[in-house]
C-alpha cells in the first residue's frame, strides 16, 4: 500500500474529469492494470492488449512517455502517440530515449520507404541492439531481401579487437546471425535470390 502511494497515480486523473464516471473508471482501471503488468510480468503485455484497449489516452506527458516505452518494448504500435513522439524528439533533440521511441513507433506503425534513410542514419550514428532490432524489423516488413544483408552487416560491425580494429569477417559464424538467417528462410516473401544467399552463408558455399 505504501509502495503504491509512493509511486503515485499512473496519470493525472484530473485530465479525465470531463468524461462520464463510467469511462473514467474504465480508463483508470485499464492503465493501472497496464502498469502493474509492466512492473511484474511485461511478457504478458501483448496478451493483455489483445483483450483490452483503452478508448482514450489522457492528456498526460508522463503517461505518454510510459506508453511509448511499454508499447515499444513489446514491439507494438500505438499510432495515437506518433505525433507526440515526434514533438518530444524535436523538443529534446539530445534525448536518446526520445529519438529511439520515435523511430520505434514509426517502424511498428508500418512506415515504409520514407523512413529508410533516417533509420539507416540512426543505426550508423547510434549503434545498439535496439537500433539493430528496428532496422531488422523494418526489413521484415518492407524489404525482406535486405534482411540477410543487414544481419551480416551487424555481425561484421561487431568484429573488432581491443583497439577497435576490424577483424577478418567470415559471414555466418555467430550463433545469433545463424539464428536470424534460419528464421528468415521461413518467410514466404524472401525471393529465390535472397534464399540462395542465405543458404550459401549457412552452408558455407556447400549445397544444403
Amino acid at each position: 500500500f505504501l509502495y503504491a502511494i509512493a509511486k503515485g497515480n499512473v496519470f493525472n486523473f484530473q485530465t479525465i474529469l470531463h468524461l462520464p464516471v463510467a469511462v473514467q473508471n474504465d480508463t483508470i482501471d485499464f492503465y493501472q492494470m497496464f502498469a502493474r503488468i509492466w512492473s511484474s510480468h511485461p511478457e504478458w503485455l501483448t496478451l493483455y492488449l489483445a483483450q483490452h484497449r483503452a478508448v482514450i489516452i489522457p492528456d498526460d506527458a508522463k503517461l505518454h512517455r510510459n506508453l511509448l516505452r511499454w508499447y515499444s518494448a513489446g514491439r507494438l504500435d500505438i499510432p495515437e502517440l506518433l505525433d507526440y513522439a515526434r514533438s518530444w524528439r524535436e523538443a529534446e533533440p539530445d534525448n536518446e530515449d526520445a529519438r529511439y521511441y520515435e523511430y520505434a513507433q514509426r517502424v511498428y506503425c508500418g512506415e515504409g520507404e520514407s523512413l529508410l534513410a533516417e533509420l539507416c542514419d540512426y543505426w550508423r550514428e547510434y549503434p545498439s541492439t535496439q537500433a539493430d532490432a528496428l532496422i531488422l524489423q523494418w526489413c521484415r516488413q518492407h524489404r525482406v531481401d535486405y534482411y540477410p544483408l543487414v544481419v551480416m552487416m551487424i555481425e561484421a560491425r561487431e568484429l573488432v579487437n581491443d583497439q577497435g580494429k576490424q577483424l577478418l569477417y567470415v559471414p555466418g559464424d555467430s550463433a545469433r546471425t545463424r539464428f536470424h538467417l534460419y528464421e528468415i528462410l521461413s518467410d514466404e516473401k524472401l525471393s529465390a535470390l535472397g534464399r540462395s544467399l542465405v543458404e550459401m552463408v549457412l552452408h558455407k558455399g556447400r549445397k544444403p
